[in-house]
């Protein structure tokens, strides 16, 4: 596993240090949002490198075959701060789906939930709240629900107001190798 270069802020709370990415442009991050929205079953949604702000949430409704994947969790951040509608930043429903390689921040709910899917791999994420005070940070980071074939490989889950990793409901899950 490659090791995660992590600083203390004044909090005390472990994050990535973000300040040295390239802010993603207005158009950089529709086009991302855009991506979501079009995607064909198989698609793969490539997301450089970057910290991107969204004011909306991430919805795959019922794709297959779909990958989600950013340039590394210390260099693709997509950040939910400014969530104007929903409650998840990522919410994904289908079958065959992997998130893997970037880092969620500041979702008002879950940062990545997951319903009635067969076949969800999460690999090399992160998600996490960086306000300092749980108590107003989303309730799960990782929240699989209703889902079967649930893989959590190399996640980082940290801040969550309750479960930082939550597999509700689920049958044949593996977490291995997360924080």
């Amino acid at each position: 596993m490659k090791s995660l270069n992590f600083y203390t802020s004044s909090s005390n709370e472990r994050t990535f240090d973000t300040s040295n990415l390239t802010q993603a442009s207005v158009e950089e991050t529709d086009k991302i949002v855009e991506e979501f929205i079009m995607a064909e079953d198989g698609a793969v949604i490539d997301i450089p490198a970057g910290f991107y702000e969204f004011n909306t949430q991430l919805i795959l409704d019922n794709k297959s075959d779909i990958t989600i994947k950013g340039a590394g969790m210390e260099n693709t951040v997509l950040s939910f701060k400014n969530l104007k509608t929903g409650g998840e930043g990522i919410k994904l429903v289908g079958n065959n789906l992997s998130i893997q390689d970037l880092t969620v921040e500041d979702a008002p709910g879950d940062g990545v939930k997951v319903q009635h899917t067969d076949g969800i791999t999460f690999r090399r994420i992160n998600v996490t709240w960086t306000n300092g005070d749980k108590s107003k940070n989303g309730t799960y980071a990782i929240y699989p629900v209703q889902c079967k074939n649930v893989m959590i490989d190399e996640v980082i889950a940290s801040h969550s107001r309750d479960a930082g990793i939550y597999v509700g409901q689920s049958e044949n899950i593996v977490v291995k190798n997360s924080l």
